[in-house]
């Protein structure tokens, strides 16, 4: 509307000097020379002033009408933006508490894996202690047999030896008669 406004206030401006000098030269008003210069004017005010009230004033209007349509839509998607955003971040925030109870949930799952794993490799370690101290026993109760049984043949190969070397036949008969008596009870 300045813009029609501006034109206007041009039109009226360049006309009004022109009229004016014009008439400065009569020395008289003449209706035929003078009243036609008004009724030129009044014509093209008149002219002017339909068409900026038919035409420019409802295209202004309806420009008008246009911005601001298109501003109450821009705020309305500035303010769905808005919620939209702050729902985003509400959701992010969400996302991320989440996040944090997930990890902090798999340490903790970690942690008791871990002591699960040591308490396991423990008591591993200690049956495979004890399986070896078995074992340590078994074997030193082994090696103690088979000494014991090595001393007594070892003994009895000795005793053997010696009584081959020291007891004749006659020593020999008196020994079998004397076990026949102990053992038979005869004399």
């Amino acid at each position: 509307m300045n813009k029609a406004a501006a034109f206007l206030l041009y039109v009226v401006l360049t006309a009004v000097p022109a009229f004016a000098s014009g008439l400065a030269h009569a020395d008289h008003f003449e209706m035929r020379r003078d009243g036609a210069w008004i009724v030129n004017f009044a014509v093209l005010l008149a002219g002017l002033l339909w068409i900026i009230t038919r035409f420019i004033i409802p295209a202004l209007k309806q420009r008008t009408a246009l911005l601001q349509k298109e501003m109450d839509d821009a705020e309305r998607s500035r303010k769905e933006s808005l919620a939209r955003f702050a729902e985003m971040e509400g959701k992010l925030k969400a996302f991320e508490s989440e996040a944090a109870r997930i990890r902090q949930d798999a340490v903790d799952e970690g942690e008791k894996l871990k002591k699960q794993i040591i308490a396991e490799a423990e008591a591993a370690s200690r049956r495979l202690l004890a399986k070896a101290q078995a074992e340590v026993e078994s074997e030193t109760i082994k090696a103690r047999n088979r000494l014991k049984r090595d001393a007594v043949e070892m003994a009895v190969a000795m005793a053997a030896d010696m009584l081959k070397k020291n007891v004749n036949e006659t020593d020999h008969r008196g020994a079998v008669k004397q076990y026949a008596q102990n053992v038979g009870g005869r004399p």
